[in-house]
């Protein structure tokens, strides 16, 4: 199969921005599971966040960097490769939990905030375990009827969703439209707060709404505009944006959080050692 200079550029920018994603995010992630002192409920959720985008930089990989290196099997296995893996089902559930947890940051942070003194509303080292398995399941829940409608196109050589005659699509992508967009809402209202954290996550739901907002966009359009093509370069450029807000998150916690980001430079120093 022969590559175009497009799809070579795609999956060159793809490449880069995945690895970067998937190292620092891991760096978060084994920062906060490696370090007592960062054992908090807050931090428990980011380490979370920092998982759903190690998450979408793995997913991405199959549907966006190699999906043209290779001939997708058409026919039944192709359909169900498409269910399973290539058609982006627990990337977009990867995308959905991010979504979900870094509301659940938000809201945590701005409680504890405002109202300091109030045990009832902050979320508690129990409960924070409990509270990430309900997020899992909701954002799994929430994407599986795209991943069941999910068929193998030839034509466009593509996943593409195929849905029953009796079921509305465009309630179903609107539903996930305004999902996906709903970070808009907690901007304002971390503004209001400023704090470090606070200041940190509105610049998070700044870069979130801006990188999101254009897949959620075409995602939409597709159902109502035929010009808008599921799986052109257009279309993939969106999900670079995507990828581009999860490298996003890690970058700002380093930069906003002292603690985190000590962790991270003790993993390094005993890296060094260890080679050393």
């Amino acid at each position: 199969m022969v590559l175009g200079w497009q799809n070579i550029t795609l999956a060159t920018v793809f490449s880069v921005l995945l690895v970067a994603n998937i190292v620092l995010n891991f760096l978060v992630f084994l920062a906060v599971h490696k370090t007592l002192y960062l054992k908090t409920p807050m931090n428990y959720l980011i380490a979370n966040l920092a998982l759903c985008d190690i998450l979408i930089g793995l997913f991405i990989f199959p549907r966006h960097v190699i999906d043209k290196a290779f001939s997708h099997p058409g026919g039944e296995v192709g359909n169900y490769l498409c269910k399973l893996l290539t058609g982006g089902g627990f990337l977009w559930t990867s995308v959905t939990a991010s979504g979900f947890f870094f509301t659940a940051i938000a809201v945590e942070r701005y409680v504890g905030v405002v109202y300091p003194d109030s045990t009832r509303l902050r979320i508690k080292n129990r409960g924070v375990k409990k509270l990430a398995v309900l997020l899992w399941i909701f954002a799994f829940t929430f994407n599986c009827p795209s991943s069941l409608s999910m068929r193998y196109d030839e034509t466009n050589d593509f996943c593409l969703e195929s849905w029953p005659d009796w079921f509305s699509p465009k309630v179903y992508v609107t539903a996930v439209f305004l999902s996906g967009t709903s970070s808009v809402f907690f901007i304002h209202v971390l503004f209001r707060v400023r704090t470090r954290i606070t200041v940190m996550l509105a610049l998070m739901a700044i870069v979130l709404t801006i990188c999101r907002t254009p897949n959620y966009v075409f995602y939409l359009m597709t159902y109502f505009n035929a010009d808008f093509v599921y799986g052109s370069y257009v279309y993939k450029l969106t999900v670079i944006l995507i990828l581009a807000n999860s490298l996003s998150h890690p970058l700002l916690i380093l930069w906003q959080m002292r603690t985190i980001r000590r962790a991270v430079s003790k993993i390094f120093k005993g890296m060094r050692t260890c080679c050393g």
